[in-house]
């Protein structure tokens, strides 16, 4: 989704704690929606008819009762298989009482008939839900809206990401209106003065990516290897539309070739007023664009790379949202690379990379992707989780190989086809095609807010020795955590010759390199990740050697963690930088101060160093790890659910 307009204990130890919170567990899962929607534009209102077609996935309970997401729409009468059920409104919730209890595994259909006005998220600049105009038409997730997926102010619906589900919907619109839809249109028929449209969506869909929008389209067809392209436009931009959208062919070419087979029956855009929207296989594209572009670009590439990432496969919830977002926009330059080859690629890459740092971290300050704050000047969808989500990417990319990398996002897709994913699930199968651990790069990465800073100091000698360089990790550790990266140098030479070298970067405060097949005398500079693919900013400093500071000695830091709350059922990592190899010993207290378990005690090298921990013998609450060597003391905060 790209929103064209401007988003805006020998130690006193002192430890915040707070509440655990428990997801909430999900009591149904909806196996199909089959609908009848009547829509009054000029009244802005719905009179509708849904089947639910749900499943008690219980393996043990009963399910006495069903609760459906309904707002503002009033729900009239309820049957459940024929037979009339009670049940309560509370202008939010739909409770059904069910006449027959429903055993583990059984099936259920709830009948729901409801009329009103479906509105939207509101606020100054609403985004997610219906709007009613010359164009009515649904967007299907909220900036600002707590349940984010908004699918409920029209439809009754389990309306969260990991609850996918078929649909079977037909629209009941007046006379010389269009509906375009989500999947593929199986009729279109007229009776006492409505056209209805019957659209089908047979793949697995999370409700908020299936739509409708109301216009007087013209339809404009077309097609890629067989695959229907439908553009609904303004009827008098048909002509315009044609060449408009001519650049989709190549997107689609560009994703396949590294993502693998279009996942879906159709490539759908359809202009709104506002946008722009990855619904599935109907992408609502801003009106704005459309008018004033003179083809497709990267907002109508972003979009249609969500049918991999985002539709085929979906954030579990929406705390990885990045897993939609990041990856639409890593796609944008995935096409650009397609379009003008690596130039290309990098010069979009530095773009996102400076925007991040320069714009972003200034509106939003340092989110985490991974369960990021919602609050202002965060929201449902910050810009963080866009651009340094991408960028988190192109690292990947670059830590992994290409081979490794493309092969491993493939496997990605197909083993979540159709259905969700998790920022785990994602890492584990990465890791299979690394071949090693990746939990140092996601938790510095995913996990935690913020990028490095460098200061990159050149040590200078005339005497004809060896090159040496010092890099020091100069951002705030005490918030942001130190970073361990693989990343290339660039050694410019006097003679005009450049070389390259790849170093690995530990998590620690300074770190020497030497290359001793280059002559410090023979430098004219050194460039650190000349390419740009490190999320980052650095700066350059020259040093005689006899000014050369030494590195410094330092004790060991905890970084956060993860994951943070935990739960009894799944071991977590507690990470630990060390400066130097020192003895440490880490152990877990209690609100008391009490020692309730050890984690480690030895004396680990320096660098960046997991270790894992099972909480299953912690009762649920509030905890600190504590690192403690000669050298220093570090604490972090660990939270235990039930």
């Amino acid at each position: 989704m790209k929103k064209t307009k401007h988003i805006i204990v020998n130690a006193v130890i002192a430890v915040l704690f707070i509440g655990a919170t428990k997801a909430e567990g999900q009591e149904i899962d909806v196996l199909h929606y089959q609908a009848s929607v009547r829509v009054f534009p000029s009244e802005q209102r719905m009179e509708n008819v849904a089947w639910v077609t749900l499943r008690n996935p219980s393996s043990t309970e009963i399910l006495r009762s069903v609760s459906l997401d309904l707002v503002e729409m009033t729900p009239e009468h309820v049957e459940v298989l024929g037979v009339p059920a009670t049940f309560s409104w509370d202008r939010a919730t739909l409770e059904v009482t069910l006449p027959t209890p429903l055993a583990p595994g059984d099936t259920n259909i709830i009948h729901v008939e409801y009329s009103g006005s479906p509105g939207n998220e509101g606020g100054p600049q609403p985004w997610g839900g219906c709007h009613w105009g010359e164009t009515s038409y649904f967007m299907g997730v909220g900036f600002h809206a707590p349940s984010v997926s908004l699918m409920r102010y029209w439809l009754p619906s389990n309306d969260i990401p990991s609850d996918k589900a078929t649909f079977d919907v037909t629209f009941h619109v007046p006379e010389g209106l269009v509906v375009a839809g989500t999947g593929l249109l199986h009729e279109v028929s007229h009776a006492d003065g409505f056209v209805s449209y019957r659209w089908v969506e047979r793949h697995p869909t999370a409700t908020y990516l299936f739509t409708y929008a109301i216009s007087d389209y013209a339809l404009v067809r077309d097609e890629w290897n067989s695959i229907p392209i439908e553009y609904y436009v303004p009827r008098p931009d048909s002509a315009r539309a044609v060449q408009y959208f001519s650049t989709v062919p190549s997107m689609l070419e560009a994703f396949t070739s590294v993502f693998g087979p279009y996942p879906f029956d159709k490539v759908g855009y359809c202009i709104t007023p506002i946008g722009s929207m990855e619904h599935q296989t109907m992408i609502s594209y801003a009106e704005q664009l459309f008018r004033h572009g003179n083809a497709a670009g990267s907002t109508a590439a972003h979009e249609l790379a969500h049918m991999w990432w985002g539709n085929w496969v979906t954030c579990h919830d929406f705390s990885d949202a990045w897993l939609n977002e990041g990856f639409a926009v890593f796609s944008e330059m995935v096409y650009a690379e397609y379009l003008y080859g690596e130039s290309g690629y990098l010069d979009l890459v530095r773009n996102v990379s400076q925007s991040y740092r320069t714009q972003v971290v200034t509106n939003e300050g340092m989110l985490p992707l991974h369960d990021f704050p919602r609050t202002p000047p965060s929201s449902n969808y910050p810009s963080t989780i866009y651009r340094k989500g991408a960028m988190v990417l192109v690292m990947l990319r670059d830590v992994m190989g290409d081979e490794a990398f493309f092969e491993g996002l493939r496997e990605y897709g197909r083993r979540h086809a159709y259905a969700t994913a998790t920022s785990a699930s994602f890492q584990g199968v990465m890791e299979e095609y690394h071949g090693e651990t990746l939990d140092w790069f996601f938790e510095q990465w995913v996990y935690r807010p913020g990028y490095p800073v460098y200061i990159l100091h050149r040590i200078l000698d005339e005497s004809g020795a060896a090159q040496h360089i010092r890099i020091e990790q100069s951002h705030d550790t005490t918030r942001y955590p130190l970073y361990a990266m693989p990343m290339d140098v660039a050694v410019l030479l006097l003679n005009g010759d450049t070389l390259r070298r790849r170093i690995n970067t530990v998590a620690t405060g300074m770190q020497e390199f030497s290359f001793a097949d280059i002559p410090a005398n023979t430098v004219r500079t050194i460039l650190l990740d000349p390419r740009g693919v490190i999320l980052k900013r650095v700066q350059y400093r020259t040093l005689t050697s006899g000014e050369a500071p030494k590195a410094p000695m330092e004790g060991p830091r905890l970084n956060s963690v993860y994951p943070n709350p935990a739960s009894t059922s799944r071991d977590v990592i507690v990470p630990l930088s060390m400066g130097n190899s020192n003895f440490v010993s880490i152990t877990i207290h209690d609100a008391l101060g009490k020692v309730v378990a050890e984690v480690f005690s030895g004396t680990p090298g320096a660098g960046l160093h997991l270790f894992p921990f099972s909480t299953a013998k912690l009762s649920a609450g509030a905890y600190y790890v504590l690192a403690l060597s000669e050298q220093r003391t570090s604490l972090t905060r660990l939270l235990v659910g039930d």
